[in-house]
């Protein structure tokens, strides 16, 4: 059942028809249901918003007993990794359609703390075995290590004396910067440019997991260097943006942090330049959103995806720029729900897409290469690839409140 649910959700089939048939089977069948089974058909419901409070007592009753039987015994890396998963997942799934109960929550929490505790003992005997080898390996590599870097200083004297005029990944100037270093936890300061790469790197960008690397070491933090549990990293931010990263250093403090963004306990704010005059005042966008996979992975608003809203307001109107009568938006945005691209997806929905974004703005834009105005920055932050989807045109009613830039004579464009 759990699986059925799922599988409907996730194809958005779960409809008027199927949900009370489902939801039945769901409460009677819920405590026969693990873990995994629990979150699975608890998140099914939350992400099309059907509200079934018997089935969500039920599951919150089951999870009780259930997870708690399975924490006891969880101690390989493993079990720990699926258990914690189903815990967040049912967290956000209660806690996206209140009340979440007080008791189930606190359970849920102190199992999670439970986990990341005991993960931590498993990584720090890991590490400290594998210093060891690497201590071993350092005594016979030594005279060798002596040799190579005696090369290296040669090279880089030589590079040194014919000059270079080639871009440093990562200057000084750009760096990110570590603004609190609290237990188990990091707040890091992002500058354009860098990529969270929680997952793989595909953009070219700088990754924020190599600079952490650079300032933690392995044995002491061997979050940071797993690629498994996305180097600690809790949210992400678009290579172009700049902003604040949490990064949970250990398993606790990660598992902490992202029970917080599961149940809503962080609040996320941005500011972000857009196309045309948007209105002052407070507007919400609850529109849901899905990504089209193809040769770049682009997020995609409509009747048909996950539940995403925002909320904005107009704190700025722009007036003038490189280009005669250009018109932007800055505009303050807080988002409920964190799905992929959503805050472009969004603004694009509304008619004010984010400035210099060639992947979503709409086909009366039109971006002008970079070398048309001064000389083009160290690194292509934005890019503007082919793409072989098509992206839907604004409302009818907001299509005049699209700025549409021609291109002059001199020099090339790129329009989407």
């Amino acid at each position: 059942t759990s699986n059925a649910g799922w599988a409907f959700s996730a194809i958005d089939l779960l409809r008027a028809s199927l949900t009370p048939m489902v939801g039945v089977f769901s409460v009677l069948a819920a405590e026969s249901f693990d873990p995994q089974g629990l979150a699975m058909t608890a998140w099914a419901f939350a992400s099309l918003k059907v509200d079934n409070r018997p089935l969500l007592d039920a599951i919150a009753a089951a999870s009780m007993r259930t997870i708690w039987q399975k924490v006891k015994y969880a101690f390989s890396d493993g079990d720990i990794r699926s258990l914690s998963f189903s815990i967040l997942a049912l967290s956000w799934a209660l806690a996206f359609l209140p009340p979440f109960d007080p008791e189930t929550r606190a359970a849920l929490q102190g199992y999670l703390q439970v986990l990341g505790h005991r993960s931590d003992k498993n990584a720090a005997a890991t590490a400290s075995v594998t210093s060891q080898h690497r201590r071993q390996l350092g005594r016979l590599s030594l005279s060798a290590s002596a040799l190579v870097h005696r090369g290296e200083m040669m090279e880089s004297l030589a590079s040194g004396l014919q000059g270079s005029s080639t871009y440093t990944r990562g200057a000084e100037a750009d760096k990110p910067k570590l603004l609190i270093r609290a237990r188990g936890m990091l707040v890091l300061c992002k500058p354009p440019g860098w990529e969270v790469d929680s997952v793989a790197n595909q953009s070219g960008a700088a990754c924020l997991s190599e600079f952490l690397q650079e300032h933690f070491g392995q044995c002491d933090f061997p979050l940071l260097h797993s690629v498994g549990y996305g180097f600690g990293f809790v949210h992400r931010l678009d290579v172009a943006s700049s902003g604040l990263v949490l990064v949970g250093s250990t398993f606790e403090g990660l598992f902490a942090l992202q029970w917080q963004k599961s149940v809503y306990g962080i609040e996320r704010e941005y500011l972000v330049v857009s196309h045309g005059l948007e209105v002052f005042g407070l507007r919400t966008v609850d529109v849901k959103v899905k990504i089209l996979v193809g040769k770049v992975m682009r997020t995609q608003t409509g009747d048909v995806g996950l539940p995403a809203a925002s909320y904005l307001r107009t704190i700025a109107q722009l007036l003038g720029c490189a280009v005669a009568g250009c018109r932007h938006s800055v505009i303050a945005i807080r988002i409920h729900t964190g799905r992929r691209h959503q805050i472009r997806a969004h603004t694009r929905a509304i008619g004010h897409p984010t400035a210099c974004d060639g992947w979503y703005a709409p086909s009366a834009t039109t971006l002008f290469s970079k070398g048309m105005f001064g000389p083009a920055p160290a690194r292509a932050w934005v890019r503007t690839p082919r793409w072989d989807g098509e992206l839907s045109a604004p409302p009818q009613e907001l299509e005049g409140q699209v700025f549409t830039v021609v291109a002059p004579a001199r020099g090339s464009s790129a329009s989407t």
